[in-house]
């Protein structure tokens, strides 16, 4: 470091900039009411601060004394709690594209060595980014913890030289970015030892590597954008230095649309970025026995087997999924028959969470509330009683925005319910003090006088009972105010369907009425959106015929995996939708609006019509084809088993094919999604006997045009290096109005 940057990098961490003083090779500064002095010593152009006879290079200095690391280290240890007989799961890496080219995933034993390895590189002059992706709640915020874990004892031990921050989001899109971290620092570390300004400094250096935990919330659920101006802002701020995890179910170069894919592109147009992802498996039997083991169950094996027969899949959330692999082993530890804590499963493959939480209700039922102030031992709550407790409980957590009650308002819920079921003061005293016993009922993680469920898929299943019963019940006014908080998760709208479902309610009836409820907000709600979601799970499998479904708002790939029959949509929005695995048969969608529609290899359509109805752009995902001329969208849809009628787009007449350069393109275009500056020798591998025609006619035609520069290359050797100088969203718009042809996408930049 030399002098100059250490004395613009010092003066980030002082209380008051002009009060750092650096003179006649002394260092005077003020940091958190702490006078630092010291000596500078410069040694082949690198500073050393000299402070009590210790000599320490000038970051190092910065990191340890100044940023007080090691106490970081300690205070991550305190207030992160340690995931008991935690196991790593397994998983697949897609690396930096400059370390693979080819892009091909390689399955990783554990997933924490593979992050621990990556981040661990070197700095490379550029921002790495890691995405950690898998569906919801499959253990991805208990990944991050427990690599911060390690990393602070590593650190502890001088083994290494850098800290994993977690910075839980919680899907705060209203929340600045700064506000987030600082405050995660204060409330949940105890640590108001560092500026905004400083710990950024610290991470441009190396030595903290932020992991993002939640962003999925923020990202793909909310259309507002904030998400991706705060990560993009962050990329600036980091200023092509550093490394960063981000916790998401999808990495955002896997959207095939370029749309989705720009909005995050364009936010940080002069920065050195790379993309990295490592996806998380399912547990197979490997970790369900060494998590097993940990727990004292010998016979891992065996039971294993026999749960798998019960349940007739390998791959059955109970056995593979980590929450609820815990929570059965937890049954089985206060059990003493094994074979009755299997035959007492009786799992279905589409209600397996419910009939699992029957199995730990009955259990306090039965076990754990009992009244024995009488002369004959009863239950407290019958089993009903409790699933409405725990649903009450959820919804102040929900109303409140929070995840976690203060023990007084834990008692307030729980003492209104007991009033509400009139029960005697003699039986609500150990109601009030069993509820906070409960067994799906724990601590807070992050101050010690609150509750909280012990996961939270356990919280969403409960607030979604709520909405099950307010719907049934047709109470407006309690339903509207859960929808209008924020965009909930598919998990609680989708066991609210299954819910609503076992109601036996007449579907026809109950979408009616959700609609009615909908339709009453304004046209762009968080009522509106968390409904059509509700209605379209509602949907998934409907036997019936001709349901009517009108001016409802859809988010992104809500017809991924679903199976429709005899449903008319009419005047519906439907942002980018993917359709992996769905099934659409004999449905109309009249007067809608398709943000872009995804066609998987996998999906069927049968007696399909679009009436007045094109989609924007259709992406052949097998071949990652994106189409935008509309004659050609109507005659890709007609081969895929969709009518297309009344179409309003005057120029239908002719489909513009993509020419064979225009296709290469856009191939070569999607590269720069993975790193934003991109060597030619990775053009090469990638474009493969192609490669040599790009480059020799292509590009110097991007050059002249200032679609794309030249830039400095970095690394051994001799090879070419460039970067996008246009938006993303440009290039898009460019390849739309194209016709297909690359001489009329170079004439858009003319």
């Amino acid at each position: 470091m030399l002098l100059d940057t250490f004395r613009q990098k010092i003066r980030m961490f002082a209380d008051n900039p002009d009060d750092c003083i650096i003179k006649s090779g002394t260092i005077l500064v003020q940091a958190h009411d702490e006078l630092l002095e010291g000596k500078i010593e410069l040694r082949d152009g690198n500073v050393f601060v000299i402070e009590n006879g210790n000599v320490t290079q000038a970051e190092r200095w910065l990191a340890k004394r100044v940023g007080k690391l090691p106490l970081l280290a300690h205070r991550i240890l305190s207030y992160i709690p340690e995931e008991v007989n935690y196991v790593s799961p397994s998983g697949r890496i897609l690396d930096d594209i400059k370390y693979d080219p080819l892009e091909s995933e390689k399955q990783c034993r554990t997933v924490d060595d593979s992050i621990y390895e990556f981040l661990s590189r070197p700095l490379a002059g550029e921002t790495s980014v890691l995405y950690l992706t898998s569906d919801a709640g499959e253990g991805k915020t208990t990944i991050i913890n427990q690599l911060a874990r390690k990393q602070a004892e590593r650190y502890t031990k001088n083994e290494t030289e850098w800290l994993l921050l977690p910075v839980q989001l919680g899907g705060k899109p209203f929340m600045r970015l700064d506000d987030v971290i600082i405050g995660g620092l204060v409330n949940r570390l105890r640590f108001p030892y560092l500026y905004y300004d400083s710990i950024m400094e610290l991470a441009k250096l190396g030595y903290i590597v932020f992991a993002l935990d939640g962003f999925e919330e923020m990202f793909i659920e909310t259309p507002t954008g904030e998400a991706i101006s705060a990560l993009g802002n962050l990329l600036q701020k980091l200023d092509s230095s550093g490394r960063i995890v981000v916790a998401a179910r999808k990495a955002y170069f896997e959207f095939k649309s370029m749309k989705t894919q720009s909005q995050l592109f364009d936010s940080f147009p002069s920065c050195d970025v790379s993309f990295s992802k490592i996806s998380i498996d399912r547990w197979r039997k490997e970790q369900f026995c060494d998590y097993g083991l940990r727990r004292g169950v010998t016979d891992c094996d065996h039971l294993y087997e026999d749960i798998r027969a019960k349940l007739g899949q390998d791959n059955h959330p109970l056995i593979s999924r980590a929450v609820l692999v815990k929570r059965l082993f937890t049954i089985i530890e206060s059990d003493n028959e094994e074979n009755d804590v299997i035959r007492n499963l009786g799992l279905s493959n589409e209600d397996y969470f419910k009939e699992f939480i029957d199995v730990i209700i009955d259990r306090e039922v039965g076990e754990k509330w009992i009244d024995r102030t009488g002369d004959l031992a009863k239950p407290l709550l019958s089993k009903s009683e409790h699933y409405a407790l725990l649903s009450n409980i959820a919804e102040e957590m929900w109303i409140s925005s929070t995840d976690s009650l203060s023990s007084s308002v834990f008692d307030m819920v729980t003492e209104l319910y007991c009033e509400s079921l009139n029960k005697p003061p003699v039986l609500a005293r150990q109601i009030v003090e069993r509820a906070k016993q409960h067994s799906l009922i724990i601590k807070s993680t992050t101050n010690r006088d609150e509750f909280q469920f012990d996961h939270e898929e356990f919280r969403l299943y409960f607030l979604g009972l709520k909405i099950v019963e307010y719907t049934a019940n047709q109470s407006v006014h309690d339903l509207r105010r859960i929808l209008r908080q924020t965009t909930l998760s598919d998990l609680i709208l989708e066991l609210s369907a299954k819910g609503i479902k076992r109601h036996n309610v007449v579907i026809e009836q109950c979408i009616k009425y959700l609609q009615n409820v909908s339709h009453a907000e304004a046209p762009i709600s968080y009522v509106r959106e968390n409904v059509s979601t509700l209605i379209m799970y509602m949907l998934d499998n409907y036997t019936g015929s001709n349901l009517h479904v009108a001016n409802q708002m859809f988010h992104g790939d809500i017809l991924r995996s679903k199976t429709l029959s005899n449903i008319t949509f009419s005047n519906c929005v439907f942002q980018n939708t993917n359709t992996f695995n769905t099934t659409i048969t004999c449905c109309l969608f009249k007067e809608c609006n398709f943000a872009g529609f995804e066609i998987e290899h996998n999906s069927e359509f049968f007696n399909v019509e679009f009436d007045e109805t094109i989609p924007t752009s259709i992406t052949i995902t097998e071949s990652e084809q994106q189409i935008f001329d509309p004659k050609c969208i109507v005659d890709t849809l007609e081969q895929h088993g969709i009518t297309v009628k009344n179409v309003k787009h005057e120029d239908v007449n002719t489909c513009h094919q993509d020419s064979d350069d225009m296709i290469l393109l856009k191939r070569a275009s999607r590269i720069f999604y993975r790193s934003t500056f991109i060597n030619e020798d990775t053009f090469k591998l990638k474009l493969g006997t192609e490669a040599n025609h790009f480059m020799e006619q292509i590009v110097p035609e991007l050059i002249k045009r200032n679609i794309i520069e030249e830039t400095q290359y970095r690394g051994g050797g001799k090879q070419k290096r460039y970067r996008v100088k246009i938006r993303m969203s440009e290039f898009e718009n460019a390849c739309m109005g194209s016709g297909g042809e690359l001489d009329q996408f170079l004439s858009y930049f003319e």
